[in-house]
């Protein structure tokens, strides 16, 4: 399903391409973005991604990772292909390490879990300051997404450290140091 709509300023403004199922005209970031003046795209699904490059370029784009015709990495690397310049967010449910390696290696600016604060997202999107009171709140430690990755993949391999590091792309010798320091990850 294609959607465009055009903020108060017009039909001259940037435009902002939002692919995610969930997203709707309705969302607080749309009415955000609009408020701003943008023209947001909302695509549902990679196919209707697809259409709206064909009709207009892009300065922002947000994506969500999983679809049923593909994943955000398509998009992304299909969107980067027309617009080079495009600041493209990964905004997932599906926020792992290795998720968000994938798309920063495609060409993402930026992995966010879902659900982030929608001024957040935004400042994040447009490259605004965030040092602003309203972004007082803390983010994730970046040792504590590591970490929680580690944790789930020792718990997919049944704390096997041999499979765990093989999945990690890690040495297991590096992996049983780890764990030795931060037992917590076995549990």
């Amino acid at each position: 399903m294609l959607r465009e709509i055009i903020g108060k300023s017009g039909p001259n403004r940037e435009a902002v391409l939002i692919v995610d199922r969930d997203v709707d005209m309705s969302s607080t970031f749309v009415n955000r973005l609009l408020m701003d003046g943008f023209v947001v795209c909302i695509a549902q699904n990679v196919a209707a991604a697809r259409k709206h490059f064909e009709d207009r370029t892009f300065s922002f784009a947000v994506t969500e990772l999983s679809f049923d015709d593909g994943d955000g990495i398509e998009v992304i690397e299909a969107l980067l292909e027309r617009e080079e310049q495009c600041r493209i967010i990964v905004h997932s449910k599906f926020c792992t390490l290795g998720n968000a390696v994938h798309s920063i290696k495609a060409g993402a600016r930026d992995v966010l879990p879902k659900p982030t604060a929608d001024d957040l997202l935004l400042a994040i999107l447009l490259d605004r300051s965030l040092r602003a009171p309203e972004f007082s709140v803390s983010l994730t430690n970046p040792e504590m997404v590591k970490n929680r990755y580690i944790k789930e993949t020792l718990g997919s391999c049944n704390s096997s450290v041999g499979k765990a590091a093989r999945k990690l792309s890690m040495n297991r010798r590096t992996l049983q140091r780890i764990v030795k320091r931060m037992p917590a990850l076995t549990e």
